[in-house]
Parts: C-alpha cells; structure tokens; sequence
C-alpha cells in the first residue's frame, strides 16, 4: 500500500514522485527507473549517440570489486612500506649501541653472581 503525503503525486515503478511537474521531469523519472531504456529516453534527455542499454548490476559489481581490489594493493602498499620503516629503525638502533659490550657486561654480572651464590650456600652448609 502507497501514502500519498503529498499532492499532487504520481507512483512511478513503485516510486512516488510529487510535486511540480514537467514532461521533462516525468520522462526523466520514468526512465531512471528502468533498466532497459528505450531511444525516447536518450534522444528526448539530450543524450544523443547514446543508444545502448546499461547493465547496471555487472557495472556495479565491477566497481565494488575494483574498489575492493584498490583498497587491498593500498593496504599492502601500507605495510609493506611499515614493515621496510620499522626493520630500517630497528637496524639502525642495533648498529647505534654496543649490545656486544652490554651482553658481554651482563653475562660476566650474572656468572659472577652465580658464583658467589654458591660460594654463600656452600659456606652455611659448612
């Protein structure tokens, strides 16, 4: 069931359309409204040349799925770009400090601590 709200109105493919009208404006509504058009539709719109029928669901998907695609290659242009910045940062910190010094340093911390841990233990067992 319909609802004209409005006056004047007119149920175009299920549609309602209202207000002031032209021939122009109803042509134009009605053909919008089909998938298939006629030539009226193109030669009366000002359209001229245009005489194929649009496959509005096969344009549409191609757009969502170039879209998709775009937004996929985009995403991978992202991370990999991340990924090479964050390698370059963390090389650069590796090669900017003496980790060898530092490694060498807490080993030599830790044996030694281990050490006099068990000279400590081995004393009160005495």
């Amino acid at each position: 069931m319909y609802y004209i709200k409005y006056i004047p109105s007119i149920l175009i493919n299920g549609k309602i359309f209202w207000g002031n009208w032209t021939a122009e404006n109803l042509l134009e509504a009605i053909c919008s409204s089909l998938l298939k058009k006629p030539d009226v539709c193109f030669s009366y719109l000002g359209l001229p040349g245009i005489h194929t029928t649009l496959n509005t669901k096969t344009s549409t998907k191609t757009i969502i799925l170039a879209i998709i695609i775009g937004s996929f290659i985009i995403s991978l242009v992202i991370y990999i770009i991340c990924k090479i910045q964050i390698q370059r940062n963390i090389d650069s910190n590796l090669d900017s400090s003496n980790f060898g010094h530092k490694i060498n340093t807490v080993v030599t911390t830790y044996l030694a601590l281990k050490d006099t841990n068990k000279i400590q233990v081995t004393d009160r067992s005495d």
